[in-house]
């Protein structure tokens, strides 16, 4: 679906984090109609289960992703002192 409630939640939805829903349901017969789609998507939620995960990138080690810094550093610096500009590079 594309709502603005989906695209607020898909963390969520995803099994990425933890989420909480309150549902605020009106008295006023004048908001029955709203009321009742608030009561019945509330419903919906509950019954939804998800198992949360950490998601962690385990490739390269330390000593590599250090490395490519110090490269990355490197070839930045040689760009700049040869006058390219910040987008020219790439």
């Amino acid at each position: 679906r594309d709502s603005k409630l989906t695209f607020l939640l898909k963390n969520s939805f995803g099994g990425m984090s933890k989420c909480s829903f309150v549902a605020n349901v009106s008295p006023s017969v004048s908001a029955l109609e709203e009321t009742l789609s608030t009561l019945k998507f509330a419903q919906r939620a509950k019954t939804v289960k998800n198992t949360s995960s950490v998601q962690e990138e385990t490739i390269g080690s330390v000593q590599a992703l250090q490395q490519e810094l110090r490269r990355a550093k490197a070839e930045l610096l040689r760009l700049q002192s040869e006058g390219c500009a910040a987008g020219d590079a790439l």
